[in-house]
């Protein structure tokens, strides 16, 4: 897809992907707003940080394709809106009457992400043509970004699966999971991610929309069926998900894409850009979408609610690791996938989440 404006430049023509997430409110139209379905989120985007800009305070944004950008812009939107429910106004929000009687989504409400293109790895791998997958090894595996490229590669390629701070620093490339290894579990464990765990329960999308260049069985096979053949027995059988196309498929566009990814949030009033490579806004500043910006907002909302759910800590790397159901889930899809064949998650280096708040 190509979004453009004339308010940035030149750069904004280059070939970007559009992600969004949205709202549907079947029975409290007052939640939701006064349409059906409303705009929560807005991203475009298509690359990752450089490895000699990784951070150890938080404060670059590692990956700036567009539906992870649209998960963090969704994230910051979520702790506001815990913030509002402890603070007795309008929330998307109610608390669960089961235990441990965390918040969860008021009843009637759905969340829909919207992605212009197949998201890269597993989903984007097939040729036009093609009529099966029997035979072909290269289905199904996990993918990773490589850094200063485009497209993915199986992370068996990898030397590791386990990246190390001086290791990039000196020059190995940093590589990120491939978005559709990410939405494949999401689709599991939740897209609140750990920190918001402590607040409110697993949250999942109702349906993933594709705009267009996909193919339905794979993109099905990518986001849905290899964590349902998972054989530790624990992960979560996705068939409710909606995977819709809402396009003809389009001809490839050959072309380079853009240096600069963007985020819009419902109730904040500035579209943000970000300069990809270096993970920092045009300004040279953190995005609100970084590490730091959403654990400071983390913050924000446990002092907001310490008379009811007391937990405030400066480490980051902490604040992540108490999310133990969370954290519990996430190892066991991983430990799904390697047992399925698929192969082992590659993490960032874990210097990147041991900081604080200054």
């Amino acid at each position: 897809a190509v979004v453009s404006t004339q308010s940035t430049g030149e750069h904004e023509q280059k070939r970007k992907v559009l992600a969004g997430i949205l709202v549907r409110s079947s029975e409290q139209k007052e939640v939701a707003g006064t349409d059906d379905l409303q705009v929560l989120v807005l991203s475009t985007g298509t690359k990752c940080v450089d490895g000699e800009k990784l951070s150890t305070t938080g404060s670059v944004v590692n990956d700036s394709h567009a539906e992870v950008l649209a998960r963090r812009a969704f994230k910051r939107f979520l702790l506001e809106q815990v913030k509002r429910f402890h603070s007795n106004e309008t929330s998307i929000l109610v608390k669960s009457s089961d235990p441990p009687f965390l918040l969860t989504v008021k009843p009637g409400l759905s969340f829909h992400l919207y992605i212009s293109t197949a998201p890269c790895g597993d989903a984007r791998i097939y040729c036009k043509n093609d009529a099966t997958d029997v035979g072909n090894k290269s289905r199904g595996v996990l993918r990773s970004k490589i850094e200063c490229g485009e497209g993915t590669i199986p992370v068996s390629n990898l030397a590791s699966h386990v990246q190390t701070w001086d290791g990039v620093k000196a020059g190995e490339r940093l590589c990120t999971m491939s978005c559709s290894d990410k939405l494949a579990l999401w689709n599991v464990i939740g897209v609140q991610g750990a920190v918001l765990s402590h607040f409110i329960q697993p949250l999942f999308f109702d349906s993933i929309v594709i705009g267009g260049l996909f193919n339905m069985a794979h993109i099905t096979r990518a986001l849905v069926s290899r964590t349902n053949q998972g054989t530790n027995g624990v992960n979560v059988i996705r068939d409710d998900l909606l995977i819709l196309p809402v396009s003809p498929q389009e001809n490839r566009i050959a072309g380079k894409s853009c240096n600069y990814a963007k985020n819009w949030i419902l109730g904040e009033n500035s579209t943000e850009i970000i300069k990809t490579g270096e993970g920092l806004t045009t300004e040279g500043v953190p995005s609100r979408l970084s590490k730091n910006s959403l654990f400071k907002k983390f913050n924000e909302v446990c002092s907001a609610v310490t008379h009811s759910m007391p937990y405030l800590t400066q480490f980051y790397s902490a604040a992540k690791a108490d999310a133990e159901s969370y954290q519990l889930r996430k190892k066991r899809v991983f430990e799904g996938l390697a047992e399925a064949g698929y192969g082992r998650w590659v993490g960032k280096p874990i210097e990147q989440d041991m900081f604080i708040l200054s």
